[in-house]
């Protein structure tokens, strides 16, 4: 799983606190099954960009190869 958090201004924030939330979120609206380590292997490629006028989060969840 990655994201890219696209945030309106260039504040400084914890992508660590954001990852974790991000994944709580998609268990409770059960996208997720649960969010530990056997299920959310990795989060390569999460990262925060500054976009001012679309601010978003861009989410993609993909299987790991074994």
């Amino acid at each position: 799983m990655w994201c890219v958090y696209n945030m309106k201004t260039a504040r400084q924030v914890d992508l660590a606190s954001l990852i974790e939330a991000t994944t709580d979120i998609l268990v409770k609206a059960r996208v997720l099954e649960d969010d530990n380590s056997k299920i959310v292997a990795a989060h390569d490629g999460s990262r925060v960009e500054l976009d001012r006028k679309n601010p978003r989060v861009e989410i993609e969840i993909g299987e790991m190869e074994e």
